[in-house]
């Protein structure tokens, strides 16, 4: 079934959009909880998601909501399709989604996130060459900007609350800005971004708001972001 899955992607070229839908939803549902599909779908399973995500995605929202959830749900237990993902054209196009489509579905905030922190962890294991290239990736298409916003919807918009995606974006930031500040250029471009987004009044709101059900950790990495500001 997995190969058919793959042969039917390739030998189409995930044209039209109907088989193209059908297709991704088909490798998520294969994969998702299951290692052993995993690694037979890493031949061509993630090259096939981004040729639909980049057909179909911006414009439709659907699509980018199973493009997303079929790469998160591949990288998910198989760390050796985590180097396919570690590419400029993957993670430029896992931004696309977010800044088009992430306020108006939470599963695809979720999934984004997932799969940028996959991306982390993997040019982490990689060394400080490839953890760099990343970071830098990630700054000039304005991570901070994004997450930001994100972070402003989800966190008090009466119509948008959603504590697990505010909890994800909090510990994301920390992440990129607290735990891996590399003193460089991307760093202050960073930092940059973050004030002009008044992160510290965002995240105080954020913990004000959700403060009774957000995690102790995110709370006190929210406060380590706006203390790190200050300085």
């Amino acid at each position: 079934m997995c190969d058919l899955v793959q042969e039917l992607g390739s030998c189409y070229n995930m044209q039209p959009e109907a088989l193209a839908n059908n297709v991704v939803f088909t490798l998520g549902k294969l994969t998702h909880k299951h290692a052993d599909n995993s690694k037979l779908l890493t031949r061509s399973g993630v090259q096939l998601i981004v040729q639909a995500l980049q057909s179909y995605g911006v414009d439709r929202i659907t699509q980018a909501g199973n493009g997303l959830f079929a790469l998160s749900a591949l990288i998910q237990h198989n760390p050796s399709a985590w180097e396919k993902i570690l590419t400029t054209e993957v993670v430029e196009l896992v931004i696309t989604m977010l800044c088009v489509h992430a306020i108006d579905d939470a599963s695809i905030a979720i999934y984004g996130i997932n799969i940028l922190e996959c991306a982390f962890t993997c040019a982490k294991d990689k060394g400080d060459t490839v953890l760099s290239f990343l970071y830098r990736t990630l700054v000039s298409l304005k991570i901070g900007t994004l997450l930001v916003h994100m972070l402003s919807v989800y966190s008090y918009n009466a119509l948008n609350c959603n504590v697990d995606v505010t909890c994800r974006v909090v510990n994301l930031l920390h992440l990129f800005y607290v735990k891996h500040d590399r003193g460089d250029s991307a760093s202050a471009e960073l930092k940059e971004q973050l004030l002009s987004a008044k992160t510290a009044t965002v995240l105080q709101s954020a913990i004000l708001n959700n403060v009774v059900v957000m995690d102790k950790h995110a709370n006190d990495y929210a406060l380590e972001i706006i203390n790190r500001l200050a300085l």
